[in-house]
């Protein structure tokens, strides 16, 4: 039976609240959290979904953790920038037809969140080529990715695509996300397969307007989405949606490239 180990994340789980943490745990080291600290000696050996108490009584459940969490409920995961939340990975995954095996160029690594989706999703046998224009943010996507056990299938390049160009060819799916992908649409346009996808994730009616007409004549079999995200309360006495406003994150673009 699988059990925690040293040096193994865990998420913490607060059922009232549904609050979570996730944490590395290490032997012989307490585990500070807003509900009393736990000795990391009273995981190692459990088994995921059982439970450990606080010091102050309050009793956690232990998770393995989701690759979500590793991201957005991490001490691991630095965020140097914003990210691709989680509502739209399951939307860009489905229409990009991005699964192991395949080639990935990604634009704007950021703090490395999608970076890390696209490595669990394209091994074993494929390869996530990230550009990244900042250093200091590649620095810390790098970390983060080292630090959540991303698979290593992925290459960061401190690189400017709108000026340098893309060095890759033969990618299958290009995820664009920088505030002008118009800059490189006929660049990732030279490095797709033939049929490759081009994918976009911009912010604003007017990015999408231009990118539009950059895509003209590159790409065909367009699809803009509009994607929101609702969540019911699991409460048996009174299931409705959560008492939070709709969040928007993004449009999101997709095209096919087609031949000249």
């Amino acid at each position: 039976m699988d059990v925690f180990r040293e040096g193994d994340l865990v998420t913490l789980y607060e059922p009232t609240k549904r609050r979570k943490l996730v944490v590395k745990v290490s032997k012989n080291k307490k585990i500070h959290t807003r509900w009393g600290y736990i000795d990391s000696n009273d995981i190692i050996g459990k088994t995921p979904g059982s439970s450990v108490n606080t010091h102050l009584g309050k009793k956690l459940l232990i998770f393995k953790p989701l690759l979500y969490e590793k991201i957005e409920h991490s001490r691991c995961f630095t965020y140097a920038t914003q990210i691709v939340r989680p509502r739209d990975w399951g939307l860009i995954i489905s229409f990009a037809d991005i699964y192991p095996g395949k080639r990935v160029l990604e634009i704007g690594t950021g703090s490395g969140a999608f970076t890390a989706v696209l490595s669990h999703l394209v091994s074993p046998g494929g390869r996530v080529y990230s550009y990244e224009i900042d250093q200091k943010r590649a620095q810390i996507a790098m970390e983060n990715l080292r630090n959540i056990n991303a698979p290593p299938v992925y290459e960061i390049k401190i690189r400017d695509a709108t000026k340098d160009g893309i060095e890759e060819t033969d990618i299958d799916v290009a995820f664009v996300d920088i505030p002008e992908p118009w800059l490189v649409v006929d660049k990732v346009h030279n490095a797709l397969k033939p049929c490759g996808m081009l994918v976009c994730y911009v912010p604003t009616f007017n990015q999408v307007h231009k990118l539009l007409e950059s895509m003209q004549g590159l790409f065909e079999d367009i699809r803009i989405v509009d994607h929101f995200y609702r969540e019911l309360q699991a409460n048996p006495t009174a299931v409705r949606p959560v008492l939070e406003g709709y969040v928007f994150s993004a449009f999101v673009v997709f095209g096919r490239k087609i031949l000249q």
